[in-house]
């Protein structure tokens, strides 16, 4: 009866042990396989390529160096991970290793190497907020001949080890970031010139204490500013109050938005078609029709540095014919190009440029002003000139990225 019961209980505890145990041996043995083997070695100006042969014997795996692979080592290892230890002793020679199923793979990362192709991985990138142009201006010549890519798209091809190929990509991370707006207010105004002084040289207010975005006043004689309110409210409300006394003009008042370090163009003013008469001869007809425009031009290049600061260059021409009753004979240009500074919101106000223009008039009797010969005596001819003062106030402002 007690050997009857004696075998149930043996086979049972049998399974049981094969159960619990056999799942054990095989995660153990997986492990084993997953882990890296550790070199506990030291070199002592030791040829490299004998150097990976002693590592090979001591951890059982094949490493295989190409033709490029030479040098000494002097190096101590304790106990650590294989390819921290290939990567050590691999440095000082500008070798790197990769690993191919069961082996690795040492050699010289150059392109113009036989094994390169070996050795390296291939990998696309599109840009997304550069050019690649831009990312070869700015690439290190060290990453360089890894890196190619067509210069008029998105797209790049990065071809290096595994080493490499991290360190290019983070850096080129780096690059693909999205650029800031700039928005950019403009008013241009023409004021005649003999009224600028008899307003009392004020034309503007501007307080150094104050908001950057709030107003100014200009004074001719030594550039004063002064701020008092909001500066394109106020600025506007004098403007318009002169200008119904024909005293000034507003020309224009856009808002641009532009990314950070590109240019922006505006234009206010009109295409005159002129005929131009090359010929020598009255009987030669060599005419030909030009369209010359004239008016304001504005060019704008705006890049932020930082978090409010921005660089700006701003590059005003102002063109006019010289007698609006005969475009055909001058064309007058003014122009300039000035760099500045400015916190994110404030004023930059750009003056000194003059439009002048003249114009004949002819005044008489009424009546005897057209008879032949008889009108010389009753009427005249007079000459008027024009003088107004090109004001271009320029505010910039970062937008958030958001």
């Amino acid at each position: 009866m007690l050997k009857q019961k004696i075998g149930p209980m043996i086979l049972v505890l049998t399974l049981f042990l094969v159960l619990t145990v056999q799942p054990v041996n095989a995660a153990d043995t997986e492990q084993q396989t997953q882990e890296e083997p550790v070199v506990t070695i030291t070199f002592f100006s030791t040829d490299l390529r004998e150097a990976l042969k002693e590592i090979s014997l001591q951890t059982g795996v094949n490493i295989i160096p190409d033709q490029t692979v030479g040098g000494q080592v002097t190096a101590e290892f304790q106990e650590m991970p294989l390819e921290k230890v290939l990567e050590r002793i691999l440095a000082s020679g500008g070798y790197t290793y990769r690993k191919i199923e069961d082996f690795y793979l040492v050699g010289l990362p150059s392109p113009k190497s036989n094994t390169f192709s070996k050795l390296s991985e291939i990998e696309i990138i599109r840009l997304d907020h550069i050019s690649s142009k831009q990312v070869f201006t700015l690439l290190p010549n060290f990453f360089r001949s890894y890196v190619h890519g067509n210069t008029e798209d998105n797209i790049i091809t990065i071809s290096a080890p595994t080493q490499k190929l991290t360190r290019i990509k983070s850096f080129i991370k780096e690059l693909d970031q999205p650029r800031p707006q700039v928005k950019i207010k403009v008013i241009i105004t023409e004021v005649n010139s003999s009224q600028m002084r008899e307003i009392g040289n004020k034309l503007f207010n501007y307080n150094k204490d104050g908001d950057p975005n709030k107003t100014a006043s200009y004074d001719l004689d030594d550039g004063l500013l002064t701020f008092e309110g909001d500066i394109y409210g106020k600025f506007l409300g004098q403007l318009r109050m002169l200008e119904k006394e024909h005293q000034a003009e507003v020309r224009a008042d856009p808002h641009v938005l532009v990314t950070s370090g590109e240019n922006a163009k505006l234009f206010v003013g009109k295409e005159e078609n002129i005929i131009i008469d090359s010929s020598d001869d009255d009987y030669d007809d060599d005419s030909r029709i030009e369209e010359i425009e004239v008016g304001m031009k504005l060019n704008l290049t705006a890049e932020v540095r930082g978090e409010e600061l921005i660089d700006l260059q701003v590059s005003p021409e102002i063109s006019h014919f010289l007698n609006e009753k005969r475009p055909d004979i001058i064309v007058r240009k003014n122009s300039l190009t000035t760099s500045l500074r400015l916190k994110s919101g404030q004023t930059a106000i750009l003056a000194g440029m003059t439009k002048e223009n003249e114009a004949e008039y002819e005044e008489g009797m009424p009546g005897f002003n057209k008879i032949p010969l008889v009108r010389w005596f009753f009427s005249r001819k007079s000459k008027r000139k024009d003088k107004r003062e090109l004001l271009i106030l320029v505010t910039p402002t970062i937008q958030s990225q958001s």
